[in-house]
Parts: structure tokens; sequence; C-alpha cells
């Protein structure tokens, strides 16, 4: 079966992760919330995603950023430069109320990781709903240049939500509040995002 979550006014097709291993959860992966920084985007500060109009399979899991894999940790490298994605695992019924959003952005030392990585479920199945994210590893997000504005940050600059509040907030739902508070994140992830 699956269910529509809209991000922003787009439609985005997302499995309901449920009949056997994710009972009673909600799983959407795979939302683009900026356009691939490839090309002459590369060294930009993150744009929008593009508008779609068909409904997009959140089924699948999005493409690890460029990293090199660790075989210390089993975390296997990246080669997509098109990775600015994020995942929503959420309870499938609200019963009533507004969940609260949390936001995880993943740990690896700015290096590795991938918001696929971290196990949604336990915290959705405690009733909030958990966006995970991929952002810009290594020298695409954290190469500082001095013929390059901006660089050195393009990795939080990416960051989806930008200020982890309601007005940039790119999933929506009426069952859902608007995250409000400040966002946890393993060491690596540690920088101010407001």
């Amino acid at each position: 079966m699956r269910l529509r979550v809209m991000a922003g006014a787009r439609p985005v097709m997302g499995a309901v992760a449920g009949d056997h291993v994710d009972r009673g959860l909600r799983r959407f992966n795979a939302i683009p919330y900026a356009a691939p920084p490839t090309g002459a985007l590369r060294w930009q500060p993150p744009q929008p995603a593009p508008a779609w109009k068909d409904v997009k399979d959140g089924t699948r899991a999005a493409p690890r950023c460029p990293q090199n894999g660790n075989p210390a940790d089993s975390n296997p490298a990246g080669t997509a430069e098109d990775c600015l994605y994020l995942n929503v695992t959420a309870p499938r019924t609200a019963s009533g109320r507004r969940l609260p959003v949390m936001v995880w952005l993943h740990g690896g030392g700015c290096t590795q990781g991938s918001g696929g990585d971290y196990d949604a479920r336990r915290l959705a199945r405690a009733g909030a709903v958990v966006v995970t994210v991929n952002y810009r590893l290594g020298v695409f997000g954290f190469l500082g240049h001095p013929g390059l504005a901006g660089s050195g940050a393009f990795g939080p600059r990416t960051f989806p939500l930008g200020a982890t509040t309601a007005p940039n907030c790119p999933i929506s739902s009426t069952d859902w509040e608007p995250p409000s508070t400040p966002v946890p994140h393993p060491a690596s992830a540690g920088w101010p995002t407001r």
C-alpha cells in the first residue's frame, strides 16, 4: 500500500511501512529538498529543488553523498552528487493530536554517513515524526577556498530546514507540528542550526 505525503505543494509517494517489519509506521524516503549540487551548482549555496508533477516513489533509499567507504564501521562508499534528500518516518495515525517533528542530522565527522543510516522507527513508535537528512560531505560540503564564495559552509547551509522552524520546513501535514526545537545530532554535526 502507498500513501501520499506533500513536500510543499509537491506530491511524494511513500510506502506505508507496515504490514510486516514496520507495523503502524509510514515511511517516505528520498524526498528531494534541494537541487542536485552538480555542474554549475557544485560550488554554490543550495538552490530549491525543482518542482515535479508526478508522484515520486518514496519507497527506495536515497543515494549516499560522495564519501569513502569505511570497513571499520561498515560505512559504504557513496559517489552520487545528486544526494540531497530527506526521509520521513511517522506513526501511521496521529490519534487526533498533532505530532512533534524531530530532525536528525547524521554524524560521521563531516566526511561520511547518510540520513538512511539511522533507524527512526523507535522514535516514530513513541509518537514523533522523524526526518533524517543527507547533506554535502567532505570537500563538497566543507572545503574552504577564497575563490569560492560561501565555501567551507556548503555542508551546513545545505540542511533543508535552514533554521529548523515552520516557514522553511519542506514537509507538512495537518497531523504534524512544524519543527521548533533544536535539532538532535551526533558530534560531527554539532554546529549551530539556527
